[in-house]
C-alpha cells in the first residue's frame, strides 16, 4: 500500500509568502518517472477528504506552476482550484494556454525573482507554488 506525506512549508520573500503544499509518498517522490501522480489519485480516501486543500486555498492571493504541472492538472476531471485565484504558468516556451483556462491562467516567463517581484506588484501577497521541477 501506498502511503502518502503532506508537506507544509512556508517562505517569506520581500512580505511576500511563499507557500509549498504537496504531497509525496514515503520515499519522497511527488510523481512517477513518468510524471504521473495516479498513486496520489489511488490512495483510499472513504471519507472524500481535500485533506485541508480547499481551508489552504482560501489564503492564497495566487497559484504558479510550471508547463509540466499545468499540463497534469489540464488533465484532472474537474479544475482542482475551487477559490477563484489566478493561476500563473511558468514557461519559455508555451506562447498561449487553452481556452478552457482563459481569465484563470496566465503565462509568466522570465527570470523567476523579476517575476516574483511583479506578482507582488500586482497585489499577490500569499502565492502558492503547485508542482516539482519544470
Amino acid at each position: 500500500m501506498l502511503k502518502f506525506v503532506r508537506i507544509f512549508k512556508k517562505v517569506r520573500y520581500r512580505n511576500m509568502s511563499n507557500i509549498v503544499y504537496i504531497a509525496t509518498s514515503i520515499d519522497g517522490f511527488i510523481a512517477r518517472e513518468d510524471d504521473s501522480i495516479d498513486w496520489l489519485m489511488d490512495l483510499p480516501n472513504p471519507d472524500k477528504s481535500d485533506y485541508g486543500f480547499s481551508v489552504f486555498l482560501e489564503r492564497l492571493d495566487g497559484i504558479i506552476m510550471g508547463r509540466k504541472t499545468f499540463e497534469i492538472v489540464l488533465g484532472f476531471k474537474q479544475w482542482p482550484y475551487v477559490k477563484p485565484v489566478p493561476i500563473f504558468v511558468l514557461s519559455n516556451f508555451l506562447e498561449e494556454l487553452p481556452g478552457k483556462v482563459s481569465g484563470k491562467a496566465e503565462i509568466v516567463k522570465g527570470e523567476l525573482k523579476k517575476i516574483i517581484e511583479s506578482l507582488k506588484n500586482r497585489g499577490i501577497n500569499n502565492l502558492y507554488i503547485d508542482g516539482g521541477k519544470t
